[in-house]
């Protein structure tokens, strides 16, 4: 399993674009892909909305965090594209958390 991290404290430089891009290219490719959008404007989330139509999770992401299963937060868009909106929740505690699932 390969991990992909567009990071970059300077806003305007593409993160976003960059993220959608390679995630629909990668899905399109055959291989599997969770987008977890960090963004608390929600901008990748905005454009899978304009494909896939409403992206509404079960469960956020932070009371999965709290119950230690983020199946319930992740919304399944095709065969081999799923994504997350993150919304407010600090990167530390995910990044734990996930290296952990």
């Amino acid at each position: 399993m390969s991990t992909l991290l567009f990071y970059n404290f300077k806003g305007g430089v593409g993160k976003t674009t960059i993220s959608v891009l390679a995630a629909d290219h990668l899905s399109r490719s055959g291989k599997k892909v969770l987008l977890i959008d960090l963004d608390a404007q929600a901008s990748a989330t905005l454009f899978f909305k304009n494909s896939y139509g409403d992206i509404t999770p079960k469960r956020s992401l932070f009371n999965s965090l709290q119950k230690e299963s983020l199946q319930p937060s992740i919304c399944h868009l095709d065969k081999n594209l799923d994504t997350r909106r993150l919304g407010y929740v600090s990167l530390e505690s995910v990044v734990g958390k996930i290296a952990t699932t």
